[in-house]
């Protein structure tokens, strides 16, 4: 529980010395949309006991046809924006709680969320995520979620980190602005979902800052994020569709853990021609390991914390997923089938009866009027 607990733990070498550096380069740079590696060399898996941890989106629900369990029947929530209108810190927490208590029956080990983006335009393609237009609203509603969920011993991938606030071309759109606009409205909502909610994942932007891609960006990463708000978990990349925009070697060196989605053998070669520098990339490669190790112990740290000082009917405990099978589901859907090919073969059969007869009436008519 030390290495959940402390970074720096000194049980922390013991445990990254049995790591393969081949092994974490696939962790890094070869992981599916909704799943990463983990780490079977230190017995570090998901609480379903898989081999890889299950991600969801989880803006409003957990499951609905995104990520690894679009089968899961879980209940939608409102919207962010309707539910920060509450003003109430407990009642947002309750629903952190919630949608933790979802991720626990469902198999779920993080969600990619809640979004810290703000409402600059009326017009935000992903507005509907997103809590306010005020940063201080935005972040202490952020932290009460992921303070709810993280009991559970689940993470939360505070997302778009930073500036995405807007979707039209946000893939090779430039955000400029001073520093004290940055830093009082943009970065503010994050910096609460680190310091007070305590994150331990963070999903980076497609949008540049300045000329800079957001997830490449060392000034944001190391100097904002883990320097000065002393960030120590691990940070994901949105959807790395555009390569050209998007370099994941650019976001490792600058202190990125894991791509999104499976790269291309181009773009997953940006850590070979990083591995030129063979000291510097596995020191980076340690690094990036640890950091991803450590958010994942943290988040059990949490939950053994809460257990700990629980009320015995309060004690939250990792549960397998419940197996949604319903036999009646495909009896009726195939009944269904059948009754919507029956009325086709019926309505065909009919149309074929009637051009028939009047055939036939057309012949029987035509002696009749010679």
């Amino acid at each position: 529980m030390a290495c959940g607990e402390d970074y720096d733990a000194p049980e922390w070498d013991s445990l990254l010395d049995q790591l393969d550096f081949n092994n974490s380069k696939t962790l890094v740079t070869e992981n599916s949309s909704y799943a990463e590696r983990g780490m079977t060399e230190i017995g570090l898996r998901s609480s379903s006991n898989s081999s890889s941890f299950k991600f969801e989106e989880g803006a409003a629900m957990i499951g609905g046809g995104y990520g690894q369990n679009d089968n899961v029947n879980c209940p939608a929530y409102p919207g962010p924006t309707m539910c920060c209108q509450a003003w109430n810190r407990s009642l947002t927490y309750k629903l952190g709680r919630s949608m933790g208590n979802d991720m626990n029956a469902s198999g779920t080990d993080g969600i990619f969320s809640p979004n810290c983006n703000l409402h600059r335009s009326t017009y935000g393609g992903r507005n509907c995520g997103y809590q306010s237009e005020d940063p201080i609203l935005s972040g202490r509603y952020v932290s009460e979620i992921i303070k709810g969920i993280s009991i559970y011993g689940r993470i939360t991938f505070v997302k778009h980190f930073v500036a995405n606030d807007q979707d039209f071309n946000r893939m090779a759109n430039m955000s400029w602005m001073t520093e004290q606009t940055f830093r009082e409205l943009y970065l503010r909502s994050f910096e609460e979902a680190v310091k007070n909610g305590g994150t331990v994942g963070i999903m980076t932007s497609f949008n540049r800052v300045g000329g800079i891609w957001a997830g490449g960006n060392e000034a944001l990463i190391q100097g904002v994020l883990r320097r000065e708000w002393g960030f120590k978990g691990q940070i994901i990349t949105d959807m790395t569709e555009n390569g050209q925009n998007m370099d994941i070697g650019f976001s490792f060196r600058c202190g990125g853990n894991i791509n999104l989605i499976q790269q291309s053998h181009t773009e997953a070669a940006a850590i070979e021609t990083v591995a030129k520098t063979p000291i510097r990339v596995q020191y980076r490669m340690r690094e990036a390991m640890h950091q991803i190790a450590y958010s994942f112990a943290h988040a059990m740290w949490r939950n053994a914390t809460h257990n700990a000082s629980a009320d015995p009917s309060e004690v939250i405990v990792s549960i397998p997923p419940k197996n949604n099978y319903l036999w009646w589901q495909p009896a009726i859907i195939s009944i269904d089938g059948f009754a919507f090919a029956g009325l086709i073969i019926g309505a065909a059969a009919a149309v074929l009866t009637i051009r028939t007869t009047l055939k036939y009436k057309e012949e029987e008519e035509e002696p009749a009027n010679e």
